[in-house]
């Protein structure tokens, strides 16, 4: 019971940032805040950095990632979202995206995080689970069993990013 109060109370305080507009739009922390809003449709994501993502269930021809979103408003990290990519995109996305945040020029003085551009349709393949789908079918290819186990794995990866760092 605790945990749904808790669960719920972190639902309702990312719902009134995102319509207070505290919350960018192109944030992780956004789109999971309005999913109905946005369920099926095409998303813009402010993109530090993938992390792939070795689910206990495979999809073929699917790699998924952990993208860690970055608010540029208001400086701060902005949540993550599962990114399901085919396998044949893996290495360009990795060279674009790079699996570690990078800071812009004078980072100490700035802060500042580097972002890149990342559009995708923002899918739900079982209650409760979401995904930017950069594969254009990937809804019909995972079953909600297999949506469950890759959300339990990025879950658990969300927690060992390591933070920012430079490079």
């Amino acid at each position: 019971m605790v945990l749904f109060l808790v669960a719920a109370s972190g639902v309702v305080w990312l719902c009134e940032l995102a319509q207070a507009g505290k919350v960018s739009d192109r944030t992780a922390n956004f789109y999971k805040a309005q999913t109905e809003k946005y369920q099926d449709k095409e998303i813009r994501l402010d993109v530090t950095h993938l992390r792939p993502l070795t689910p206990a269930v495979r999809v073929e021809g699917v790699q998924f990632f952990n993208a860690y979103t970055y608010d540029t408003r208001e400086n701060v990290p902005g949540g993550w979202i599962t990114v399901a990519a085919g396998v044949d995109e893996v290495p360009a996305l990795l060279k674009r995206y790079g699996q570690a945040p990078e800071h812009g020029p004078r980072p100490l003085v700035s802060g500042r995080v580097e972002t890149k551009d990342l559009r995708g349709k923002l899918v739900s393949p079982a209650a409760g689970v979401l995904l930017v789908d950069l594969v254009g079918d990937v809804k019909e290819k995972i079953s909600e069993q297999v949506a469950r186990a890759l959300e339990r794995e990025a879950r658990g990866a969300q927690g060992m990013t390591g933070g920012f760092r430079q490079r």
